[in-house]
């Protein structure tokens, strides 16, 4: 005889107990729609952060001269400096972390709400110091 989990009625008591693994309120700590609003919104500041920089660079394209220190941990001289195409570089690397943080956040769909948000947190943080980085730049060369 099975019964409704197909197993044999003789290995029925044998039969995978998992609800050890799931907390008896996962469905409300671990909802989509309480979850999303807050990310959507790092999100988006993520977003916003890019397309400034990517504006501010494009603004002052004409006004920058031909070479710009770029790579600050190179010996000063000729080895920091970086054509002004290259200021590009740092919103790409934005995109690139906004991305990545996206993409692992969908993947943990039923992880925990602190690990998603310092995920968008850090990546928001990180997005901040490169788009201070590039502000500094074209302050110091303008």
């Amino acid at each position: 005889m099975r019964d409704k989990n197909n197993y044999p009625s003789f290995l029925s008591r044998w039969q995978p107990n998992l609800s050890w693994l799931r907390l008896p309120h996962q469905e409300f700590l671990f909802n989509q729609e309480e979850l999303n609003p807050l990310n959507r919104r790092l999100f988006y500041l993520n977003l916003g952060l890019i397309i400034i920089s990517v504006l501010v660079i494009s603004l002052s394209y004409f006004f920058l001269p031909p070479l710009v220190p770029l790579f600050y941990s190179l010996p000063e001289g000729q080895e920091e400096l970086a054509s002004k195409w290259q200021l590009f570089y740092l919103p790409s690397i934005m995109f690139i972390l906004t991305l990545v943080a996206a993409v692992i956040d969908r993947k943990m769909e039923f992880s925990d709400e602190i690990i998603s948000r310092s995920l968008f947190g850090s990546t928001l943080l990180f997005n901040l110091i490169l788009f201070i980085s590039l502000i500094e730049i074209i302050w110091l060369v303008i």
